[in-house]
């Protein structure tokens, strides 16, 4: 499995060719922000000058919103200054997820391009995030199903197959490669996606969930 995180500290997000195709600039981007800073102030997110997300509080998972596509400047602040500035490049048609990470001292934003093909209808679609900073390596089991070696920063989607009813649970077990932590049942639909993000603190996991519906599926 691989990483759909690009890091933008410090850097610009670009994709080749896509400058010199106008189709991918025209249109709309779906954009959230999830908040996984423990104890950080209310965060206010910024496009190309225009305030877009306000008081994004930790374990917020906000709801998407159609923003223009195209290459932006988007910038975190709190009410009395800037912490970071980045460009992203965001494509029509495209869903995005940023994530704020690290600690209050050195806030980490992430974006996660996450349309996701769902081309079964019968099966539950889990984005999976680590978002734990200085977490560690993170096993999940759902049900008797292994995904191993999550590391901070790791997103993957996990495809379950469910071939029972359309409406069901799962159970899912978060270990390390010392000991068995938490299992949480997930009441789950068919053809839907679900945003899971580990939060908390390296001695204290637990995590968020959020049913995104089929809002993100090609």
């Amino acid at each position: 499995m691989t990483t759909c995180f690009e890091d933008v500290e410090n850097k610009k997000i670009t994709l080749p060719g896509y400058y010199n195709n106008p189709i991918y600039l025209q249109g709309s981007a779906s954009l959230r922000v999830i908040n996984n800073i423990i104890d950080s102030p209310h965060y206010h997110i910024y496009i190309d000058y225009n305030k877009y997300f306000n008081h994004v509080i930790y374990k917020t998972i906000t709801p998407f919103i159609e923003i223009n596509a195209g290459d932006k400047i988007i910038a975190i602040k709190t009410k009395h200054e800037t912490i970071k500035t980045f460009n992203a490049l965001l494509l029509a048609g495209g869903t995005y997820t940023l994530i704020l990470m690290g600690d209050i001292n050195n806030v980490t934003p992430l974006l996660l391009d996450d349309t996701i093909e769902c081309d079964n209808k019968t099966f539950i679609y889990i984005r999976f995030i680590h978002a734990v900073f200085q977490g560690p390596m993170i096993d999940v089991i759902i049900d008797d199903e292994l995904y191993d070696n999550f590391n901070y920063k790791d997103s993957h989607v996990l495809k379950i197959p469910k071939k029972q009813k359309q409406t069901d649970h799962l159970n899912l077990t978060l270990q390390t490669k010392k000991q068995q932590l938490n299992t949480y049942p997930l009441y789950v639909q068919q053809g839907h996606i679900y945003t899971i993000v580990l939060t908390g603190t390296p001695e204290h996991l637990f995590i968020l969930t959020k049913d995104d519906g089929q809002r993100r599926c090609v």
